[in-house]
């Protein structure tokens, strides 16, 4: 068994075949398993836009959602303490596991799925993959013949959705905001629930 795989990324396709020989009846037998790709691309605009001049923006929007976040638990931590009443906390500030699965899942339903390595970033890629299987009886001889057993071909399309990239963004912005968040939350809350305590203390004397 041979096999031969031939690039040719200038025509944007790449064409690999698996030889295989076997004799019968005295007669030897090629079997070929050919297996040709084409990319078809073309720029994104839309996406090429979305990155260079709403992407900074989304990212800024979802980290500023964050941040208010935080600083809205760290002020109601001072006032409840002000006003002599501490909640018992019983769930973390931040749910990481469900941060982190919305993330995966963002991410999982924008990736290119078929063929990633054949594209090209801010580009729509159409690939066309054809599967070819043929075997030419009585190789090398006068009564050679080649005959087609099986054609196959299928057509995918390897955009990326902005509406997606969105979303992905939104996501992966939140869950990392979020983990700095708790850092600078955790002790910033502790020192205003103590801020506000003493206060307290200070209008009720």
């Amino acid at each position: 068994m041979l096999s031969k795989c031939t690039k040719d990324f200038n025509e944007e396709k790449t064409t690999k075949k698996v030889y295989s020989f076997y004799s019968g009846q005295g007669t030897l037998t090629l079997e070929t398993h050919s297996t040709k790709i084409t990319v078809i691309s073309e720029p994104d605009y839309k996406y090429i836009a979305y990155s260079f001049f709403v992407k900074p923006f989304s990212i800024a929007g979802a980290s500023t959602v964050s941040l208010g976040k935080c600083l809205f638990i760290s002020a109601g931590m001072f006032f409840l303490a002000a006003i002599d009443y501490v909640p018992e906390v019983e769930k973390p500030l931040f749910d990481f596991e469900e941060d982190k699965r919305k993330m995966i899942e963002a991410r999982c339903e924008n990736k290119i799925k078929m063929y990633p390595e054949f594209h090209k970033p801010f580009t729509k890629n159409h690939i066309i993959v054809e599967k070819t299987v043929s075997k030419i009886s009585a190789y090398k001889t006068k009564d050679e013949e080649t005959v087609v057993i099986s054609y196959e071909k299928n057509e995918y399309d390897n955009s990326i959705f902005v509406s997606r990239e969105i979303k992905k963004d939104y996501y992966s912005t939140v869950y990392v905001i979020n983990h700095v968040g708790n850092v600078i939350t955790i002790p910033v809350s502790l020192v205003s629930a103590v801020s506000g305590i003493l206060v307290n203390k200070a209008f009720v004397k």
